[in-house]
């Protein structure tokens, strides 16, 4: 991966979240959800969101709790985000108030959903159900969250790449299909969403052969 794409998927960034920033928050606000219940966000705390974002310095936005965001243009018409809190990031789905892809939001805005969502308990980090490694399946499909451990950098490493799958009964912004995961198939890296991340070579070896990940 060459520096200068690395620099164009900051450019593309920069500009996903600068145009969703300008946009104005659905007149009838929005949902925050957890698996059990939802607290409604009027017009202006909703703008936050939107005005509230700022580019994201990695790509890698480590499994935990999230909330599913939804809201409406229009009647008949429902859109929807994910927001997870601790890597303080969301993910908005492709619909007609933005593109999809994935920004940053401040700690302003990021303690504002936190007290609104007050009572509201967020859905959990997901179970993986089921991980596929180059399409074979792997045992113990939740060891395989220690790929999202690694560090960033930004060396180029060639060869050949395995796309790594992973699913879990219930959505979650890195198993609907959206969240892409490579893996070296010659070296300890891993890349997601378009980042490179250096793994502890027993992990990538055990990943390979489709073991469960002990580290």
């Amino acid at each position: 991966m060459t520096r200068i794409a690395l620099a164009l998927l900051a450019v593309a960034g920069a500009v996903l979240f600068a145009g969703a920033a300008q946009a104005k928050a659905p007149p009838g606000g929005v949902d925050i959800c957890g698996p059990s219940s939802c607290a409604h966000l009027g017009m202006a705390d909703s703008e936050q969101l939107w005005i509230g974002q700022t580019s994201i310095s990695s790509a890698r936005v480590v499994p935990g709790p999230f909330y599913l965001l939804r809201w409406s243009w229009s009647p008949g018409e429902e859109d929807s985000a994910y927001v997870v809190l601790g890597s303080s990031a969301i993910r908005w789905n492709s619909g007609p108030g933005h593109s999809a892809g994935w920004s940053g939001l401040d700690s302003a805005t990021l303690d504002r959903v936190r007290n609104l969502a007050r009572g509201v308990d967020p859905y959990p980090t997901p179970t993986l159900t089921r991980v596929t490694v180059g399409g074979r399946e792997v045992a113990e499909p939740q060891s395989y969250l220690q790929l999202f451990a690694g560090k960033l950098s930004f060396k180029r490493v060639g060869g050949r790449w395995w796309t790594v799958k992973l699913q879990s009964a219930a959505p979650s912004p890195w198993t609907d299909g959206s969240f892409l995961v490579r893996l070296s198939r010659n070296h300890p890296y891993v890349v997601i969403n378009g980042m490179l991340f250096r793994l502890p070579r027993p992990i990538v070896q055990q990943a390979r052969f489709g073991l469960a990940l002990t580290g």
